[in-house]
């Protein structure tokens, strides 16, 4: 009813310094901060709930999996599906690990751009495409226990 309403446009424009001064407000800042931590938690428990639907398909059931569920896994992969599917808890654990995004350089994408380390350490995942998966994923479910014993 009031959507494009000039009163409400300026709301919009102004809704940072508004919020800023409700959290800066002796009498209605803890409340107010109480709020919007419920109203998060809302938001990630609805993401949450979103990417774990077997839908999403993300379910992976490591004793029914096959060899070529485990060669085609691709983490990074995963990572932009969650960012474009979750998008504000991809940014809480993007926060939570340390990922500052307000000093990082970032790409085209808006992900941040690792350095040269990160380089090295992807040269060593890369190594494990020469390492035989099938025969070591053979050899530990062969049903073997610890003893020696099938």
């Amino acid at each position: 009813q009031y959507n494009g309403h000039h009163v409400v446009e300026d709301l919009l424009v102004c809704c940072d310094e508004i919020f800023d001064a409700f959290i800066d407000h002796p009498s209605r800042g803890a409340e107010t901060l109480q709020h919007t931590n419920q109203a998060m938690r809302k938001q990630y428990i609805n993401e949450i709930k979103s990417i774990s639907l077997e839908e999403a398909g993300w379910h992976f059931g490591p004793s029914h999996a096959t060899m070529q569920q485990v060669e085609d896994f691709n983490i990074k992969e995963m990572g932009r599906k969650m960012q474009s599917c979750a998008p504000t808890l991809w940014d809480l654990l993007g926060f939570l690990l340390g990922a500052d995004s307000s000093c990082e350089a970032k790409d085209v994408d808006a992900d941040i751009i690792m350095d040269e380390a990160h380089d090295e350490y992807d040269s060593y995942w890369d190594d494990l495409d020469d390492i035989d998966l099938e025969g070591l994923i053979n050899g530990l479910s062969s049903g073997t226990t610890s003893d020696g014993n099938k």
